[in-house]
């Protein structure tokens, strides 16, 4: 593994699955199983900078298209190509607004996405809740954002994290 990049990592299924932010040579996300053994994750997961485990399915912020979230397919943290219902999702978030996604953030109820400037939510609109076709996406809020995916941090009732304009809580930008 490459040990002079961040590293964010989720469990899923049984792996331990990292990515790195890289866009060259030896930057795919990798797992790790039972065995400690290191591998690529297996599938056509694309090279990312942040990741999230929301609705059974994996998330992460791709590294080259910087405004783009994809999800693998429900409960296949190995699947990035399968269609329909359990397929995998791919989600462009404001792709014309000069700005880059700084992070991921699950919850039971919502996947927040962070951009430096603004923060949006993929939430399920209908039942089953795991229907690719039931994910819609909200904005948070366009006046706050997250500097830093290594500054979100979930404490008691609320997550906060490095704005431009100092610490913030996702709690009071909700209400706001």
């Amino acid at each position: 593994l490459p040990s002079n990049v961040f590293w964010q990592w989720m469990t899923f299924g049984g792996l331990a699955i990292g990515v790195n932010g890289g866009t060259g040579a030896n930057t795919n996300p990798v797992k790790v199983d039972s065995t400690s053994t290191a591998a690529a994750l297996g599938g056509s997961p694309p090279k990312a900078k942040y990741i999230a485990v929301w609705n059974s399915r994996v998330w992460v912020a791709h590294a080259s298209n910087l405004s783009r979230i994809q999800g693998s397919a429900l409960g296949l943290p190995e699947d990035w190509t399968a269609t329909g219902a359990a397929g995998a999702v791919t989600i462009d978030v404001d792709t014309n607004d000069g700005d880059k996604i700084t992070g991921l953030f699950s919850t039971r109820d919502a996947l927040y996405i962070f951009k430096r400037r603004s923060i949006h939510r993929l939430v399920a609109s209908a039942v089953p809740n795991t229907d690719a076709n039931n994910i819609r996406r909200e904005v948070v809020t366009k006046d706050v954002g997250c500097v830093s995916a290594y500054s979100i941090q979930q404490v008691p009732n609320d997550v906060i994290f490095l704005s431009e304009q100092g610490i913030a809580s996702l709690v009071l930008v909700q209400t706001a």
